[in-house]
């Protein structure tokens, strides 16, 4: 036997454990090859790091599916969750057909299980698969999150109406400067950042314009630009985001990413996309995320600083900002030489009190 089917027979092996946590390094490689590809295991293996937040999220919805219904009579293993994956991946199968597929195999294991299981199921497989929030709201429902309700046909339809390419706002004079990246909107504009683990989400401006998503798994997007499930250009345009919001070669950009990334599991690989040029940060460039960057620089342009150092980080308006801190520096330097005045004033009369003469 080669080394090569040896080695499959190992991960298949590692599929057949039950979704439960902790996974070993070997069962998260496995899951990613037979999710993903060879290419993004072999990448895990060389920075297991990067994949850290996609497995939290991985297990984190497995365990909330889990504690719902009879799901575990259909998913009980990894294994069961990459079968449905794949049937996914294949565009000939529509929601119906899959359905039809897992309950002819559950037949044989003499178990009922109804349609609304397999049904979840194969949303749970979707999302896991897709990284994004798939299924009824009474199923997944998340605070504020977009959620794609999948009822029939294929996922392919389904995601292709959730990220049109159609915008409805008005894109002119909207212009998206060096300094439109995600360090500002968060230490100017004062927005807080949601990194969120659901495609759907992404640039999503939520809480009376106090908080905006931002979908960080840059390893994922990488992962999928083959896929023929999610729309075309979608994977490639999320990713010209990404070098928008944290341009590899601003240090202090990147240097802010690494503080956060240290408080949470975020993909080291988000600041590592590349970084777009005057020419393409025109926001005619953008079609799935044109709308959503359109209202994201509008909340960022009106947000008025808060505090002083706010207002010394705020550059969006060269001109205005000089001005300001240069009259700043005129009042605190009069107020400090009237100041030194009056002491010696106060001084020499002090001194006159105590010799008159």
């Amino acid at each position: 036997m080669s080394i090569e089917m040896e080695l499959q027979e190992v991960l298949l092996q590692e599929l057949q454990d039950e979704t439960k946590h902790p996974y070993s390094s070997l069962l998260k490689y496995a899951i990613l090859s037979s999710i993903f590809g060879n290419k993004t295991a072999a990448n895990f293996m060389k920075n297991t790091n990067l994949w850290r937040g996609y497995f939290e999220y991985y297990t984190s919805e497995c365990e909330t599916a889990m504690s719902v219904g009879r799901l575990h009579w259909v998913v009980k293993t990894h294994q069961d969750i990459v079968r449905i994956v794949e049937l996914l991946r294949d565009p000939s199968n529509s929601r119906e057909s899959i359905k039809d597929k897992e309950k002819d195999r559950i037949v044989t294991t003499q178990l009922q299980v109804s349609d609304e299981v397999i049904y979840n199921a194969i949303d749970l497989a979707a999302r896991l698969g897709f990284m994004t929030l798939i299924g009824s709201s009474e199923q997944v429902f998340r605070g504020g999150e977009r959620c794609v309700t999948w009822d029939d046909g294929q996922l392919e339809t389904a995601l292709a109406t959730e990220f049109s390419r159609t915008g409805v706002l008005e894109k002119e004079h909207v212009k998206l400067e060096k300094l439109f990246n995600a360090r500002s909107l968060d230490r100017i504009a004062g927005l807080q950042i949601i990194w969120t683990s659901n495609l759907a989400n992404h640039l999503r401006v939520q809480n009376d314009d106090k908080e905006v998503s931002i979908f960080h798994y840059a390893s994922f997007l990488t992962s999928q630009k083959q896929s023929a499930v999610l729309p075309p250009g979608l994977i490639e345009e999320t990713i010209r985001t990404l070098e928008l919001l944290f341009p590899q070669f601003d240090d202090d950009s990147n240097d802010w990413f690494r503080k956060k990334a240290r408080k949470g599991n975020l993909d080291a690989n988000a600041i590592k996309c590349g970084q777009l040029a005057a020419e393409g940060r025109q926001i005619e460039n953008f079609h799935y995320w044109r709308d959503r960057l359109i209202i994201l620089k509008q909340v960022f342009d009106e947000a008025e600083p808060r505090g002083l150092k706010r207002w010394w980080r705020d550059r969006r308006k060269p001109v205005q900002w000089y001005n300001f801190w240069l009259a700043v520096a005129m009042i605190v330097g009069m107020t400090f030489f009237f100041g030194v005045i009056q002491s010696v004033e106060g001084a020499m009369q002090v001194y006159k009190a105590y010799h008159p003469s």
